[in-house]
Formats: structure tokens, C-alpha cells, sequence
């Protein structure tokens, strides 16, 4: 008897660095163009998950870097919080990576994001 194998499909993506200052290498970007650079960033990171969604996708992978934790912001804690809660039950599993590292002082703390007034991650949001 021949065993049938369930298909599972995913999204995966890394090294997002939302927030970044984009500030190594040569790049020499003006304040105004990282602040573009970054919108971009957000903007790319939702289209993704919308596409994920459509597609119908098993689970989400992000194995590290999805922000940069020194200067990630309120604002894009939020916008990441709202974009996983409107997946629904679609699981995102995120593996923090070393700009995103999982500490006291991290956004992955849910008592940061009370201490902070934000609201805490999601059900499908699993670490």
C-alpha cells in the first residue's frame, strides 16, 4: 500500500531588517532615503504576507534579522503585530537571528510591549 505524503507549502523569508539605518557599507543614503528605503521594506514585507495568504500557504517562516532591535519603532512593532493578527490562524514562526535577538529589552518580550503601550503578538505568532 502506498503511503500518501501530505504537501506543505510555505513562505519563507529573512534578513528583512525593518527599521534599519541602513548605515554600513557604502550606501551613503540620506536621512530621507532611508526613511523611503525603510517604507519600501514594510511595503515588501506586506505584500509577502498578502501573498501568502492568497496562495494559501501552511505556515510563514522567518528565520532571523525581520528588524533591526536597536532601532526598531513603535509604530513598525504595531504595523508587524496588526500584518501576523489579520493572517488568522496561518502560523508565522519566528526564529529571532542577531539584530533581532530575543532579550529582557526585546519586542519579543510581551512585558516590553505592555511597557511600551503596544499590543501583544498574536496567537499565530509562535517563537
Amino acid at each position: 500500500m502506498e503511503s500518501q505524503l501530505k504537501r506543505f507549502t510555505f513562505l519563507q523569508l529573512s534578513d528583512v531588517h525593518l527599521d534599519s539605518r541602513f548605515l554600513s557599507g557604502r550606501l551613503g543614503l540620506s536621512h530621507s532615503q532611508r526613511y523611503e528605503r525603510n517604507n519600501e521594506m514594510l511595503l515588501s514585507l506586506y505584500r509577502a504576507l498578502e501573498e501568502a495568504a492568497r496562495r494559501r500557504v501552511d505556515a510563514i517562516f522567518i528565520p532571523g534579522d525581520l528588524f533591526d532591535a536597536d532601532t526598531v519603532t513603535g509604530p513598525t512593532i504595531n504595523y508587524l503585530i496588526e500584518s501576523f493578527s489579520r493572517l488568522g490562524n496561518l502560523p508565522v514562526v519566528i526564529a529571532p537571528g542577531n539584530r533581532d535577538y530575543y532579550s529582557f529589552a526585546s519586542p519579543y518580550n510581551p512585558r516590553v510591549l505592555q511597557a511600551r503601550g503596544l499590543p501583544p503578538w498574536p496567537d499565530n505568532r509562535q517563537r
